[in-house]
């Protein structure tokens, strides 16, 4: 005949609730603390990458700014130079285009 084992790692009388109890309490503080590190690193990147972001816009900016001042100026020349060739026949007729009806 089988003899039964009264030292059963399974048996309800060996379980412990209140090291359970600590053991999942443990277990939850890890958990959490590794979310919030988790989530301080993933927003500290994101500010950082937010920051990169605006850093390139500024500077897209103020190039494009640039490109624009001196389009504009080189565009004056280049007007003020072909108004400045011309006899002075030729610079009254180009002058009188732009006035005003």
């Amino acid at each position: 005949m089988a003899t039964i084992k009264t030292d059963d790692v399974f048996s309800i009388a060996s379980f412990d609730p209140s090291k359970f109890t600590e053991s999942f309490r443990e277990f939850a503080e890890k958990g959490a603390q590794q979310s919030k590190d988790a989530y301080a690193k993933l927003k500290t990147a994101g500010e950082e990458a937010g920051k990169t972001l605006e850093a390139t816009v500024q500077t897209a900016q103020a190039g494009s700014v640039e490109i624009g001042l001196k389009a504009i100026q080189e565009t004056t020349k280049q007007v003020a130079e072909k108004l400045a060739k011309p006899s002075k026949d030729a610079a009254e007729k180009a002058m009188a285009s732009f006035k005003v009806a």
